[in-house]
């Protein structure tokens, strides 16, 4: 099958874990014997990322709907278009439509009523609402990354196609899990971009309420991002992402999440896989502790009572490693082979 992947952009370029979920779709895809091409915005000198060829569009990301002749274009070559969210997925229902494919949505991002809280004033309200009209767009059928992304969804009035694809993480070679090089005393990491979505400002507060402790955070953040919250002593800031994220995946005890929205969590089930408890916000099927984004009494009591406990955060740990051992890419592309294939005979793959 040949397989047009349409996103706002794409490895190396890279501003979170969208682009991640985009080139292992391809790079899945490719290995199941389809072929895959990906339009998005960028460097046009680029043309292939790691087997996976790209067309680049000089424009910003946010521009995306001005690429539309070289997305019909694109399309026609296609059997099936697969857009993401955000930027990109009015872009891939329009050539879609208009090259006569199908058209698959996969919501990388949905943040609801969120969007006020990260982007006061109207800005908040805009993206709110383009989310909302998104949404609506008539695509064969969306994919979603969780159970409660799709919850979300359909309390923001989605009513279209649909079904839970969720990724996979990457996978030890052995069946022993991932190496780990825990450190004492032990660590609760934090991982992602230092914003407020993330919840990087409740990480702190938890922190400082808990300064006997010792908390890291690996991450980044953005040129024009807001000013950090004031940093407790006993929270260590680390900039950097791959070795640098793995690396203290393998020394923390407990991942804390106090993300305030999140489609999927990557993040959460890569610390499964490295034996780590979890105290997080987003729902999951994990062991640890599930609280609410504004609680951080609750989530300060979670993690002290679990460092207190070495037998719960040993059981947790485990039980946590043998979950995320069956969560895969072979099985997620195997699941997105099987949408296309419903989706070309029927129309919709799923009500």
């Amino acid at each position: 099958m040949r397989v047009l992947l349409i996103h706002e952009r794409f490895l190396p370029d890279s501003g979170g874990g969208g682009e991640y979920v985009a080139f292992e779709r391809a790079r899945g895809l490719i290995e199941a014997g389809h072929s895959v091409r990906v339009l998005c915005a960028g460097d046009p000198e680029i043309t292939e990322y790691e087997g996976v060829v790209t067309r680049r569009i000089g424009l910003p990301r946010a521009l995306s709907g001005l690429m539309l002749a070289a997305a019909v274009a694109e399309a026609r070559k296609a059997d099936i278009v697969h857009g993401f969210t955000f930027h990109a997925a009015p872009l891939a229902w329009a050539a879609a439509r208009l090259a006569g494919r199908k058209v698959v949505c996969e919501q990388l991002g949905l943040f609801g009523p969120v969007w006020r809280e990260m982007k006061p004033g109207p800005g908040g309200w805009l993206f709110s609402f383009l989310e909302r009209m998104q949404l609506r767009l008539p695509f064969d059928t969306h994919v979603f990354l969780s159970e409660a992304s799709l919850d979300l969804a359909r309390r923001l009035g989605f009513r279209g196609c649909g079904q839970v694809i969720a990724p996979g993480i990457a996978q030890p070679d052995g069946p022993q899990g991932l190496p780990v090089a825990r450190a004492e005393p032990p660590v609760v990491l934090y991982a992602g971009k230092f914003d407020r979505r993330k919840g990087f400002d409740r990480l702190c507060g938890v922190a400082a309420a808990l300064p006997h402790l010792r908390f890291e955070a690996v991450g980044w953040t953005d040129d024009d991002a807001a000013p950090l919250p004031p940093v407790p002593s006993n929270l260590k800031l680390i900039v950097g992402r791959g070795a640098v994220y793995h690396a203290a995946l393998a020394r923390a005890s407990i991942l804390f999440m106090p993300s305030r929205a999140e489609t999927f969590g990557l993040v959460i089930y890569e610390a499964m896989l490295a034996g780590c408890s979890v105290v997080s916000t987003i729902p999951g099927h994990f062991e640890g502790a599930h609280i609410e984004p504004w609680d951080e009494g609750k989530a300060a009591a979670a993690i002290a009572s679990r460092l207190a406990d070495p037998a719960l955060l040993a059981r947790e740990a485990e039980t946590n490693r043998q979950r995320a051992m069956s969560l895969t890419w072979k099985a997620s592309t195997a699941a997105i082979e099987k949408l296309y294939r419903k989706l070309v005979a029927t129309g919709c793959a799923a009500p």
